[in-house]
Formats: C-alpha cells, sequence, structure tokens
C-alpha cells in the first residue's frame, strides 16, 4: 500500500487492520479529529445506534481516564486515545460483542496486547506519514536555518 500521509490518522489505522481482524472477534471503531466515526467492518455494527456510548467514552478519554470502559446491552467497549502528540487525535474503540464486564476483566490481559499493538501500528503509521511529508519535499525541511559549510 502506498503511503499517504494526507490521510487521518483514524483512516488510516483502519486502512492497515480491515481484514485482519477476525469475524467473531472484537469490532474496531475509530473517531478521527472530526468527529466522524468509522468501524473496520461497517457491516457487523451500528455505528449510529453506539454514538451516544462512544461519545461519552470519548470524552473519558480526553480527560484522561485511559483505557475507558462501558458496559452496553449487546457488550462491552473499551476506548483508548492514540496520536495525540499531532493535531489528529484519534480515539479507537474496541467492541466486544457479547462480552459482560465479568468477561472482559477475564480477557484483559488479551484485550490489554491487542491495545498495545493498536497502539504501536499508530505510532508506525506516524511515522511513516512524517517521512513520507519529508521524501516529499525532497528532504529539504529545516536546512534552511542550518549555516552553511561552505568555504
Amino acid at each position: 500500500m502506498p503511503l499517504d500521509a494526507e490521510k487521518s490518522l483514524g483512516r488510516r489505522l483502519l486502512d492497515e487492520l480491515t481484514g485482519f481482524l477476525p469475524d467473531d472477534g472484537p469490532v474496531l471503531v475509530v473517531r478521527d479529529a472530526e468527529g466522524q466515526y468509522r468501524a473496520a467492518d461497517g457491516d457487523r455494527i451500528d455505528v449510529e445506534a453506539w454514538r451516544e456510548c462512544f461519545e461519552g467514552l470519548h470524552e473519558q478519554t480526553c480527560d484522561g481516564w485511559e483505557p475507558a470502559t462501558a458496559q452496553r446491552k449487546g457488550g462491552y467497549v473499551i476506548a483508548l486515545q492514540v496520536g495525540m502528540d499531532v493535531e489528529d487525535t484519534t480515539t479507537v474503540f474496541l467492541v466486544l460483542e457479547g462480552y459482560s464486564q465479568h468477561t472482559a476483566t477475564a480477557n484483559m490481559g488479551l484485550i490489554e496486547m491487542l491495545l498495545s499493538q493498536i497502539q504501536v501500528i499508530c505510532s508506525l503509521l506516524l511515522r511513516t506519514g512524517q517521512l513520507e511529508r519529508f521524501l516529499r519535499f525532497g528532504g529539504r525541511i529545516g536546512r534552511s536555518s542550518v549555516p552553511s559549510q561552505a568555504g
């Protein structure tokens, strides 16, 4: 897949992970900096039906509660902010269909490992985007502030 630093972090994350999550596994939903929600598998979840839950969890992550969690009819949701060092702050939601707080707690080690992998992927996507922008400008970013070594 070609690099595309112009896409939001959330869109690039979904592009990378779509197809990798198992059909019966967690559903990945991303909220981008503009407040748009997108699911990695839009056929498995009605994002609008979950919007109120997602908004509440997003607010909690903005207030520093991470990961933020909620029990909702039909599943358990875990939210985490990624990409906070750029203007494009993205919130990732893992929707665990059929899970209760008890089953989520029992599987928390695996869930935390998955969230850590998502954070690593986002970090790599951010670095790839920075590299792509650097290369697009011919590697000249910042050179004007370096004194010439010519003698």
